[in-house]
């Protein structure tokens, strides 16, 4: 179809960012006599007046949420992390004496920081944290902002941004119910993007090294970051020795002087619980459908099978990228969402709160690109707002909020009808049920996009153009 071939060039020549779009600007206010970069300045305030909209838009939804739902309401992580924060103040190693920690340091010291801040502020810790997760989300929406005006200047980024993410009741649920730091994962990767796609555009070093350190604080956050390790290896091979040292060093320096203090500390927990650590299976997509067919013991070999392809796509992807650079920023974007949104569709373990690692890419990939690929994002979105809506009010571990809800109304035939629902559909038969609509739209999501990319990434190839010369 025509459409499937255009749907990452749309708006192409109008989105185009450059120096053109500045000195057009410069003309058109000299003409009217205005001064040389009034301009500039009224596309900074529009810009600005649009970033504290989707903020203030965002915060109201998030304080609204937070008014409605009893504090009663959290998940099985909040529980988790204040188990944590209670270990730290006693003295002890939370990664010996509990089994809640099983990434580097970093999420560690920043619940110590949320719980002190907590007790000097006289509220609770699940108050601060949401607050923080809050604030942090925040970031994420500027950094958007930046990334849909760089990749895609004339599209609404405001109206994206705010259906989204600044409205979407998954982004809701996940900062302020279930409140797990993949938050900050989004963000470490949404500033490695920017740092990235300004590197491919004009081959500044020091944007080359800013990306090397934000996905090093990304896998110091989290280590599934590690897959976009291949986007970098373009800027590696044209690089000084000395940066391709610096960068390896903003890299993988993070985690690396984390874990040896952690490492020191409770080498046998530390190695148990966090290098060899895996999601747990059986309650989506693969593995949960594996063990609906009661061949549990498939899971293990479908989850070393996964980590091969890993491995393999990694590897192909590396000598892609270092043989050509770069491709268009578009493709830049949806080739590291659909990386990213391959490990909770088709891995052995899945996690809800593990879209947020990818969520903001498939934002600016709607803001960059038109066609059926619009369509396939909205209904991925829709399909994702009524699994997350269903689960976080039944799933017992995800906090149940219409369970308390109707709890603190005092609506108790109600409740109890919602937490024996819950106890029946927490299993994982019923979680696997559950999400069996979202799986399929992964699936969709995962076939569609990577058929555009490659159609738009070969044809490209084969008609002897850079798609990153096109990106610019």
């Amino acid at each position: 179809m025509k459409t499937d071939e255009k749907q990452l060039s749309v708006n192409r020549t109008a989105a185009a960012p450059g120096d053109d779009d500045d000195v057009g600007s410069e003309r058109a206010t000299a003409a009217v006599g205005l001064p040389p970069h009034a301009g500039e300045l009224s596309k900074r305030a529009l810009f600005l007046r649009d970033v504290f909209l989707v903020l203030a838009v965002a915060w109201a939804a998030r304080i609204l949420f937070m008014l409605i739902v009893p504090p009663e309401a959290r998940s099985f992580d909040v529980t988790s992390w204040e188990a944590v924060a209670k270990t730290l103040e006693s003295g002890g190693n939370p990664y010996q004496e509990t089994s809640w920690l099983n990434w580097p340091p970093f999420w560690m010291q920043l619940i110590y920081v949320i719980s002190k801040t907590a007790a000097v502020l006289g509220i609770p810790f699940l108050r601060a944290l949401q607050i923080f997760l809050v604030l942090i989300e925040s970031f994420v929406i500027i950094g958007l902002f930046k990334l849909v005006r760089a990749v895609a200047p004339a599209a609404n980024a405001r109206k994206i941004i705010i259906i989204g993410l600044a409205l979407n009741p998954v982004a809701i649920l996940l900062v302020c119910l279930h409140c797990n730091f993949d938050i900050l994962v989004a963000l470490w990767l949404v500033l490695f993007m920017d740092r990235l796609l300004r590197y491919n555009r004009h081959n500044e070093t020091t944007d080359w090294l800013a990306a090397c350190l934000f996905l090093g604080l990304g896998v110091l956050t989290k280590t599934v970051p590690l897959i976009l390790v291949p986007l970098l290896a373009g800027g590696f091979r044209r690089v000084t020795p000395n940066a391709k040292f610096l960068g390896l060093n903003l890299l993988f320096g993070p985690v690396a002087l984390g874990m040896s203090v952690i490492y020191v500390l409770a080498p046998i927990d530390v190695t148990a619980k966090v290098i060899a650590y895996q999601s747990i299976g059986g309650f989506f997509g693969i593995s949960g459908l594996l063990h609906l067919a009661g061949i549990d013991t498939l899971i293990t070999l479908y989850s070393a099978l996964f980590c091969l392809l890993l491995v393999v796509v990694m590897t192909l992807s590396s000598i892609w990228f270092w043989r050509r650079q770069s491709i268009g920023d578009r493709e830049t974007i949806l080739f590291g969402a659909l990386l990213l949104a391959a490990i909770p569709a088709l891995g052995p373990g899945y996690g809800p709160q593990y879209i947020y690692w990818f969520l903001p890419f498939l934002i600016v990939s709607y803001a960059a690109c038109g066609g059926y690929w619009r369509w396939i994002l909205t209904g991925f979105w829709l399909t994702s707002v009524g699994t997350y809506l269903v689960e976080y009010a039944l799933f017992q571990g995800h906090g149940m909020y219409l369970y308390n809800i109707l709890a603190h109304a005092q609506m108790m035939s109600q409740a109890q009808l919602v937490l024996a629902w819950g106890q029946k559909w927490s299993t994982h038969t019923g979680q696997t049920l559950v999400r069996l609509p979202l799986f399929v739209a992964y699936l969709v999501l995962l076939v569609s996009g990577a058929s555009s990319l490659f159609r738009n990434v070969n044809r490209e190839w084969w008609m002897g153009g850079s798609a990153g010369k096109s990106a610019k």
